[in-house]
C-alpha cells in the first residue's frame, strides 16, 4: 500500500522552487477561476499514471480531498507523492502566488 505525505501550501511552494511538479486536478471552471501559480492543470479523470511528469509529484485540488485520492494512487504505484492540505483555498488564504 502506498503512502503519500500531506504538506502545507508553504511547503508546496518551497518544493516547487526545488523543481517538484505541482499538479492541479480540479475541473476546468475551478482552474479558470484561480489556481496556484506554476501548477500544471490535469483535471481528475483525464490522465493516467503514464501521463504524469517524472520524479516526485505534488497534487492540489479545491480543499485537498480529490488530490489526496490521486496522491494515494500515485504512491501505490511506487512514486513519491504529496497532497497539498487545504488545497487551493488554503493556498489563497496563505497569500501565495496565484493565477
Amino acid at each position: 500500500m502506498g503512502s503519500y505525505t500531506d504538506i502545507s501550501p508553504a511547503e508546496a511552494l518551497a518544493k516547487q522552487s526545488e523543481g517538484i511538479a505541482l499538479i492541479d486536478v480540479r475541473y476546468d471552471d475551478e482552474w479558470a477561476e484561480v489556481h496556484a501559480e506554476g501548477a500544471q492543470h490535469m483535471p481528475l479523470g483525464t490522465f493516467g499514471l503514464g501521463d504524469l511528469p517524472d520524479g516526485p509529484l505534488m497534487f492540489i485540488c479545491a480543499m485537498g480531498e480529490r488530490s489526496a485520492q490521486v496522491a494515494e494512487a500515485v504512491s501505490e504505484s511506487g512514486r513519491q507523492a504529496f497532497n497539498v492540505a487545504g488545497g487551493t483555498q488554503a493556498w489563497i488564504q496563505a497569500g501565495l502566488p496565484a493565477g
